[in-house]
């Protein structure tokens, strides 16, 4: 008797929902043509930028070529959802190859960098250069090599110039790429061995067919790496010239003795550094050898502080004639008289004695006696200034090793005292912060000046792909700024803050302190719809996070602090 009335109970709920699904059906395809509408508005702003950098100048679109997923593209154009391939080529270019996924709206993949094609240049130089020089439009270089490899140079048109010692050779040369290129460079050349009898002529040697090759010396000379040809060769000895012409053919050495008749006159005094002059010519200093041509001379020796004399000498084709003469100086035994009566006398003085006793060393350098009595007078006085610099010495090592320990001890004491204000103050700004206990503090010490830390402090949390955004920052005193930052992100899937501490230490050291909160959602993916709720997350802290895993909360706020401080490091490069 109870089934009637509850099959119409059953039956009237289904007519009322019966009736309500046309409503129903309109509601789901209004959101579905709304959906549709904000996709294609959204769709209909989706493009795809970036920027070729070759060189380091901006290169698009002139000198590269782009497809995206095999079509034709450029910068600025409209693009579909989802995984796409980017590929850049150009000419002498290797191509560059990105995978990347693109969302609504702009997706930005900033500066590209292309490289040139590359390939090897060998040139090989018989006989070695002193230098090589490849020029081309792109690369420019030299080197000082038999056998040169430019290896990895971009390819292209070369001009290669070997520079010999006498000469050049320029050719030019293709680098293609990935391959070696080989070029050879084999100039004719050839030697010239040159001597004179006497030694000592001067000759100038000049090439016939080429202007601008002109060598001069003094025989004997060995000159090689001449380019084959016609040379003038001449050749001069005090006023007698010889000419002549020579040939230089590809690998041989061509070797030219000219003979002038002349004589030898050796001329020796004592002591020797007398000027030996002829009428108002000086011919040098004793002992001094002449070659001359034959004949009868008269020759005048003089030297300071001693008397002047003249000799004769009679000089034959091809002989010998040795000329000597002994100067007598005056002053010599003065001072040597002198410095004996300094040593002997009660009220006589050493520094005198070897002031007497040096004059007579420069008058008389040869001397043994002045010598002798030189080196017993400066033994005794380098004795006693030995022993008074010994004392010096010590005394002055003593005083600045006292000073540079008392300055160590205080610039140690005030770091320390420093290191611990930091600390503290940090301690003071984060230790009112929920959960500042659960959180390390980190520290670091720059080596840089303390505005160049700060403004790289604020450069990375300007950045926008930085996992960190600048909510204030405070200036406790002119030593001290502290930064208070949040998580940045999309997706509420964690949250996260950190708060840190710049301390000037010294002119170019700072003192960082930091503290990193990270939070993490408790549950799966659906708690994304109550992220805005404090309980949904939990703290990233030793048995909070993973406590199935020892030391995964620890790696884990590691590397958030390793990540803070890497790109903290590259915004002060």
């Amino acid at each position: 008797m109870a089934d009637p009335p509850v099959n119409a109970k059953r039956a009237r709920r289904r007519s009322v929902v019966e009736a309500f699904y046309p409503l129903i059906a309109w509601a789901f395809g209004s959101l579905l043509i709304l959906g549709w509408q904000w996709h294609e508005r959204r769709l209909a702003g989706t493009i795809l930028v970036f920027t070729a950098a070759l060189d380091g100048a901006l290169s698009f679109p002139e000198q590269v070529s782009a497809e995206l997923d095999g079509q034709p593209f450029f910068p600025g154009q409209r693009m579909g959802l989802g995984r796409s391939v980017l590929v850049l080529t150009g000419q002498n270019l290797e191509p560059f190859r990105t995978n990347f996924f693109a969302w609504y709206g702009t997706n930005d993949l900033g500066e590209l960098p292309l490289v040139r094609s590359k390939g090897t240049l060998e040139v090989l130089c018989d006989p070695p250069p002193k230098e090589v020089q490849v020029a081309g439009q792109f690369f420019e270089t030299k080197r000082s090599d038999a056998g040169v490899t430019f290896a990895h140079i971009p390819v292209g048109d070369y001009e290669v110039t070997a520079t010999f010692a006498h000469s050049w050779e320029r050719d030019e040369v293709q680098v293609r790429r990935n391959a070696t290129n080989r070029l050879d460079i084999a100039p004719a050349f050839g030697g010239l061995a040159l001597v004179s009898d006497p030694k000592g002529a001067q000759f100038t040697l000049t090439c016939l067919s080429m202007a601008n090759l002109t060598l001069t010396g003094t025989a004997p000379a060995e000159i090689s790496e001449l380019p084959a040809g016609a040379y003038n060769l001449s050749l001069q000895w005090n006023d007698s010239v010889k000419d002549t012409r020579v040939r230089i053919n590809k690998g041989e050495t061509n070797r030219q003795n000219v003979v002038f008749p002349y004589g030898t006159v050796r001329v020796a005094t004592t002591p020797p550094g007398a000027t030996v002059s002829s009428g108002f010519s000086a011919l040098g200093k004793t002992p001094h050898t002449l070659l001359i041509k034959p004949g009868e001379y008269r020759f005048h020796l003089a030297l300071d502080g001693y008397r002047s004399a003249d000799i004769s000498a009679s000089v034959a084709d091809k002989k010998t004639v040795v000329v000597s003469n002994r100067l007598v100086n005056v002053r010599y035994a003065e001072a040597m008289d002198a410095a004996r009566n300094e040593l002997d006398s009660r009220s006589g003085s050493y520094d005198r004695a070897l002031k007497r006793v040096e004059e007579a060393v420069r008058i008389e350098p040869g001397d043994p006696d002045a010598r002798a009595l030189k080196a017993k007078i400066g033994a005794v006085l380098q004795e006693r200034e030995a022993k008074t610099e010994e004392t010096r010495k010590t005394a002055a090592a003593q005083a600045a090793e006292q000073a540079r320990r008392a300055q160590e001890e205080a610039q140690e004491a005030a770091q320390q005292v420093r290191v611990r204000e930091a600390q503290k103050k940090f301690e003071e700004a984060t230790g009112r912060e929920k959960d500042a206990a659960l959180f390390p503090t980190r520290i670091w010490t720059f080596t840089n000046r303390f505005d160049a830390l700060a403004d790289a402090m604020r450069r990375m949390v300007a950045r926008k792909d930085a996992p960190w955004k600048l909510l204030r920052e405070e200036k406790p005193d002119d030593r001290t700024i502290l930064f208070r930052c949040e998580g940045r992100g999309l997706v509420q899937s964690q949250e996260k803050r950190c708060v840190v501490m710049l301390t000037r230490m010294a002119p170019s050291q700072a003192y960082l302190c930091a503290k990193f909160w990270e939070y993490v959602l408790a549950h799966d993916l659906g708690s994304l719809l109550f992220a805005g709720s404090p309980d949904s997350y939990t703290p990233v802290a030793p048995g909070r996070y993973k406590p199935g895993e020892p030391g995964a909360a620890a790696a884990y706020l590691d590397a958030v602090a390793e990540n803070f401080r890497k790109r903290l490091a590259e915004e002060l490069k």
